[in-house]
């Protein structure tokens, strides 16, 4: 078994293991991963913090491995001809259809993301733990938006991936405070989760109806502000 790090932290096992799995499938090498570099990491990279190291460099071992390893996994995913979310020509990237759009993306993506983390037995309860206490802190600071805006599917589509990986105990506490400020984010919520059942399998075609299925619930395909772009021949619905 190999030896490898991220920055000055060493990787655990299960991650080696993990990368000697896929590994030959990507175009990342592990100095990629070593060095924090932009190909693996985007805008966490360590092109983006300088001389400063990047939040999730604090994160405990497991914890590390998971991050390192679900970044790897988008791009595994891809190669595998897995589907993405685009828009339409006349939306900007920084446009809130794009937000959203993105945001849509990783709530169906990371279903078949985790599925294939899972039998590596990498773990991500910190970061979870993390997650768990900035939602209850955003919820509670934050205005409601309004019902049918980008940025009130966005609450909803977080609502959805939050009810995918929250303990009960937690997401007990994230519905008591949404049923006093929006019980329609809670409905929408549940509604794309219901969408999301009714599929399994999880490979890129399955994927990709998911994501048509649930970019229809919200009512986002009008005009082409949020495309289905295929992960084999790039063509779009």
């Amino acid at each position: 078994m190999c030896f490898l790090k991220v920055l000055d932290r060493d990787l655990i096992p299960e991650f080696i293991r993990f990368w000697e799995d896929v590994r030959n499938e990507l175009d990342i090498t592990e100095f990629d991963i070593s060095s924090g570099a932009q190909v693996v990491f985007g805008d966490q990279s360590t092109e983006h913090f300088g001389e400063s190291h990047p939040d999730w460099m604090r994160l405990p071992d497991m914890d590390l491995a998971y991050h390192v390893a679900h970044e790897v996994t988008h791009q595994l995913l891809r190669k595998r001809g897995y589907p993405r979310i685009g828009r339409g020509s006349t939306y900007e990237s920084s446009s809130s259809e794009a937000r959203v759009g993105g945001d849509l993306e990783e709530l169906v993506i990371h279903i078949p993301l985790d599925q294939l983390l899972v039998k590596y037995g990498i773990s991500n309860k910190s970061i979870v733990e993390r997650m768990f206490n900035g939602t209850v802190k955003g919820i509670r600071d934050s205005p409601v938006p309004e019902y049918g805006t980008p940025w009130f599917f966005t609450w909803a589509i977080r609502y959805a991936e939050l009810s995918r990986i929250l303990a009960s105990t937690q997401m007990e506490e994230v519905d008591s405070i949404l049923r006093e400020k929006s019980k329609d984010v809670i409905s929408l919520g549940i509604e794309l989760l219901q969408v999301l059942e009714q599929f399994n399998g999880w490979d890129p075609s399955v994927t990709k109806e998911a994501m048509i299925a649930c970019r229809d619930i919200l009512g986002l395909g009008v005009d082409d502000r949020v495309l289905v772009i295929d992960g084999y021949d790039g063509t779009f619905t």
